[in-house]
């Protein structure tokens, strides 16, 4: 497994991509480096998404959790990841 790790020089609001669910999970966390690591971790994901699927932003990802937990993606109106069948 390789990880990369991308340095920026153009500081940016981590919290301005999460939705109203996230940002509400992210302050009910007792201990601030708690936040910090879900507030990260959130974007991480919203920012990685919009990285390889151009198509959405950042802030146009929404995601849910079933009945069991499981997350996943509702894909916006704007990206369909269906393949040809040729």
């Amino acid at each position: 497994m390789t990880l990369m790790i991308a340095l920026s020089e153009t500081a940016f609001a981590l919290e301005s991509t999460l939705d109203q669910y996230e940002q509400n999970r992210a302050t009910s966390f007792q201990f601030k480096h708690l936040q910090e690591q879900y507030v990260f971790a959130h974007s991480f994901k919203r920012l990685l998404l919009s990285k390889y699927f151009p198509y959405c932003t950042a802030e146009e990802w929404s995601f849910s959790i079933s009945q069991t937990g499981k997350p996943a993606i509702n894909l916006p109106s704007s990206l369909s990841l269906t393949w040809p069948l040729t």
